[in-house]
């Protein structure tokens, strides 16, 4: 959305526009603070209504933080920010696109990824205001020709991440909570001729959980003892891209579904 819909321009440089960025706090919010921040010269202000929340936005970041449940053009008013003139609305657009709408630059760029029950276009047209949409797997669909695009911009990310210019939203992880389990109800041995693996709790539920329409499925080789047993506790979750692409050699894994 940033760059492909919005338009920023990428590079340090000062832009002499405000991105506003609607629910700042969520896990696209999260990443577009820090995406707008370090790749970019745009003023970042984001929105957010609960304490914890904006600390977290401006921890990310942004260069301020105002309250979506209070009155938001008065609130932009009193920062005395550049125009702004990209704005990211990333939940209950139908809520806030009116005044929004009011706080907008003239020919701005107003982006969302909501499907909003009610969303009136004609409010933006006195100023000019292109409307874009951004759907992740637009070029999937439709096998555009840029579809590559989004290979790119997936490693790009993980780069990003791995580097440490970008912050994931992971907060904790559950791993001592999942060692007292594994040790409490030993493991059965995997029948590696069998694509999917079979049940390592006594009773218990399978430790590779269904994510989405598919199971995550992992097949051991020559792995025995405590080795199997760390697989089996780290397929829980990976907390980082680093940890995935420094995972065995031995393991396969696959989606399916």
């Amino acid at each position: 959305m940033l760059f492909d819909r919005l338009g920023a321009a990428p590079g340090k440089s000062v832009d002499p526009r405000t991105l506003l960025i609607t629910g700042g706090a969520g896990g696209v919010g999260s990443i577009l603070i820090q995406l707008a921040r370090r790749l970019t010269g745009l003023t970042v202000v984001a929105t957010a209504s609960r304490p914890d929340s904006q600390k977290w936005c401006l921890d990310l970041g942004t260069h301020a933080v105002i309250d979506h449940s209070k009155p938001m053009k008065e609130q932009i008013k009193k920062l005395k920010l550049p125009p702004v003139g990209l704005i990211a609305s990333l939940t209950n657009t139908d809520q806030h696109y009116k005044a929004l709408a009011d706080i907008i630059a003239p020919q701005g760029k107003y982006g969302l990824i909501d499907d909003p029950p009610e969303f009136n276009v004609s409010v933006f047209k006195g100023k000019a205001v292109s409307i874009h949409w951004e759907s992740m797997f637009t070029r999937s669909s439709f096998q555009t020709p840029d579809m590559i695009g989004q290979h790119h911009l997936l490693n790009d990310v993980a780069d990003l991440i791995d580097k440490g210019v970008l912050r994931t939203t992971l907060d904790q992880t559950f791993w001592d909570h999942q060692r007292r389990q594994f040790e409490a109800r030993p493991m059965r041995c995997w029948n590696p001729a069998n694509r999917a693996a079979r049940s390592c709790w006594r009773g218990g539920r399978h430790p590779l959980r269904r994510v989405g329409k598919g199971a995550l499925r992992a097949r051991a080789h020559h792995l025995t003892g405590t080795d199997s047993e760390w697989w089996a506790r780290f397929a829980f979750a990976y907390p980082t891209i680093s940890a995935w692409r420094a995972r065995p050699s031995n393991i396969l894994t696959q989606w399916s579904g």
